[in-house]
């Protein structure tokens, strides 16, 4: 297919409104994922970590079945994020041990 004409299967190629919709969305998609990720580099976290923290917070008591489930990922996936947040630091049971900001 010759993109820069946008023909080829069908004729319309790459120009159709669909298509220029799609890859501004992946553009803008991308723009918001790398400023996410920088913003949550400051705290220690990737966007994944975050992912789970923010699963694990709005639904205690999750499995890491669901939880993989929800964040579309594999059981493994999520035990390597957790073990990484455990060995870089954090851990629910810590969390729950530290002192509030309250008291």
């Amino acid at each position: 297919m010759d993109v820069v004409s946008g023909t080829g299967i069908g004729g319309s190629g790459l120009r159709k409104p669909s298509v220029i919709a799609w890859l501004r969305l992946a553009r803008v998609y991308h723009k918001v994922d790398r400023a996410s990720a920088e913003r949550l580099s400051a705290y220690g976290l990737s966007v994944g970590q975050f992912d789970v923290l923010a699963q694990v917070g709005a639904h205690e008591g999750i499995t890491q079945k669901e939880l993989a489930e929800r964040l579309l990922v594999t059981k493994s996936n999520v035990c390597q994020i957790v073990r990484r947040r455990r060995n870089g630091g954090w851990s629910p049971a810590a969390r729950r041990a530290a002192p509030s900001a309250s008291s």
